[in-house]
């Protein structure tokens, strides 16, 4: 059973498609801050100079999920990724 990762974060740049062989890889990639629940509501963590600890993602989408999120994921949107 592989590991599953949950994210939720803004798209940083638009995404870029590039050929692998046969294939089609689609990287996004996916700022998300890091934080917790507080008293029922998402706290941002911060470091030692009270700046947001945001950690970012590289994604890789494959062939026809790639065409997909190639024509309907932007820079400055909101995604929800989960994957292996």
């Amino acid at each position: 059973m592989a590991d599953v990762i949950h994210l939720e974060g803004f798209v940083a740049k638009d995404p870029e498609s590039r050929a692998a062989g046969n294939h089609t890889i689609t990287s996004v990639t996916v700022a998300v801050n890091q934080g917790r629940m507080k008293d029922g509501k998402f706290v941002n963590d911060t470091d030692r100079d009270g700046k947001e600890i945001v950690r970012w993602w590289e994604t890789a989408f494959w062939n026809e999920h790639g065409d997909a999120v190639q024509h309907a994921v932007h820079k400055g949107d909101f995604v929800q990724i989960i994957g292996e």
